[in-house]
């Protein structure tokens, strides 16, 4: 697996938190996400820019049994490599 530089925050089967640096958007910008699965409903990323700190949150739902280390990775692959991110929400699948 690629070695991809992030700041766990917190982590268990359902939820993570983490932070990690791309330039997405903007040059070097910080990114602070939300990972969380999602039993029902739809999988989203949702997308704002903090207004004070200038950072990128991100809140993404997927549809997976447990999160883990290697999921959180990938997480961050897939948000520096989709092509069509845009700020706000949106639903897939």
């Amino acid at each position: 697996m690629n070695n991809i530089d992030y700041t766990l925050e917190f982590l268990n089967d359902q939820h993570a938190c983490f932070k990690f640096m791309a330039d997405i958007f903007e040059p070097d910008s910080v990114w602070h996400v939300d990972l969380v699965t999602c039993d029902n409903g739809r999988q989203y990323i949702e997308i704002e820019k903090g207004a004070e700190t200038g950072h990128f949150n991100a809140q993404v739902c997927l549809k997976l049994n447990k999160i883990t280390r290697p999921t959180v990775v990938k997480s961050i692959m897939m948000l520096k490599q989709y092509k069509n991110l845009k700020m706000g929400r949106h639903e897939y699948g």
